[in-house]
């Protein structure tokens, strides 16, 4: 049976449309279960959304690398809550989890691919040849090109790279470290044998080098796991330091 012409160029154009449509955002899950991130390493492209589903609560995904900063919370996550995070800038974003630093994973985004499609195919004729273009007419020997001198951009004054943390001890009820810049320090700390899981949370702003800090203003003599992670004014973070410390009365 023969189509009618209008037929099938209405449904060639419903399937060109079809192909020219735009890319649909997609979702990505990762769960946290058991100390770890399944699965640890993603690939998403830009604009697309990552899910954490926390069914293991004490845990959080701080990033402490990659073009942005994101954190799942300020402290921890419950067990059955979940946190979301669309990602609309390239490149490989590196996140722990501050309480556990075994649990550890990536997130690598990539620009979509642009649609290929041509120019637009206008009926079955021959395609009518591209003109020539015009050779650009050579200077004259006697004429002088003027040098062109494009200055370099100066780099940014924002420093991408993410601080650095060394050398966490604690002696005399004092905890020291050394730090690479100037930096927002936060130190996260859970008391051991006490009833539940709370995790307190303080803040202080640190300058560069060795840094001292007398911890008995924020917690009662006993044992305690910490962990202390740097931000600096770009909001990159440091990989976290951990440690186990007794407080003496």
């Amino acid at each position: 049976m023969r189509i009618p012409a209008p037929l099938t160029f209405a449904a060639a154009a419903l399937g060109a449309l079809a192909l020219a449509g735009p890319a649909v955002a997609a979702s990505t899950t990762v769960t946290v279960d058991n100390k770890k991130f399944m699965p640890a390493d993603i690939s998403v492209q830009s604009g697309d959304t990552v899910t954490w589903n926390f069914a293991e609560g004490g845990h959080n995904a701080v990033s402490y690398e990659g073009p942005e900063s994101f954190s799942s919370s300020n402290g921890t996550n419950p067990s059955g809550s979940s946190w979301s995070k669309t990602f609309t800038k390239t490149g490989v974003y590196k996140y722990v989890c501050t309480e556990h630093g075994s649990m550890d994973g990536t997130v690598t985004v990539t620009a979509p691919p642009s649609n290929g499609g041509g120019g637009g195919g206008g009926g079955g004729g021959n395609p009518s040849p591209s003109p020539s273009p015009s050779p650009s007419p050579s200077p004259a020997p006697s004429e002088t090109s003027p040098s062109q001198t494009s200055a370099s951009p100066a780099a940014s004054s924002a420093d991408a790279a993410a601080p650095s943390l060394k050398r966490l001890s604690f002696r005399a009820n004092t905890l020291r470290l050394s730090l690479s810049e100037a930096s927002r320090l936060e130190f996260r700390f859970v008391r051991v044998g006490a009833q539940g899981h709370k995790v307190v949370k303080r803040t202080v702003n640190a300058k560069q080098g060795n840094v001292s800090l007398r911890v008995r203003r924020w917690m009662r003599a006993g044992r305690y796991r910490v962990s202390v992670i740097a931000f600096d004014a770009a909001g990159n973070a440091s990989r976290p330091l951990r440690m186990r410390l007794t407080l003496s009365r």
